[in-house]
């Protein structure tokens, strides 16, 4: 189940599920690619087993509708 929740800057989604891993997110880090931003996220997945994966996600924002990153 996902339950988002927002305010003026933060939007924040809980996940329910079944206790499989324990994730935990590092401070973003922002590049500029053009008139564009990639914000990119480190986790640190840690499973059930031990096994640990180290690996980050990222988006790319444009800064306005029609702008193509």
């Amino acid at each position: 189940m996902l339950w988002p929740t927002y305010d003026d800057t933060t939007l924040t989604v809980h996940v329910y599920s079944t206790h499989y891993v324990d994730v935990s997110a590092g401070p973003t880090q922002d590049a500029n690619t053009g008139v564009c931003t990639r914000v990119t996220t480190p986790r640190v997945r840690t499973y059930l087993d031990g096994h640990v994966d180290n690996d980050s996600v990222s988006a790319l924002y444009q800064p306005a509708d029609g702008v193509h990153c």
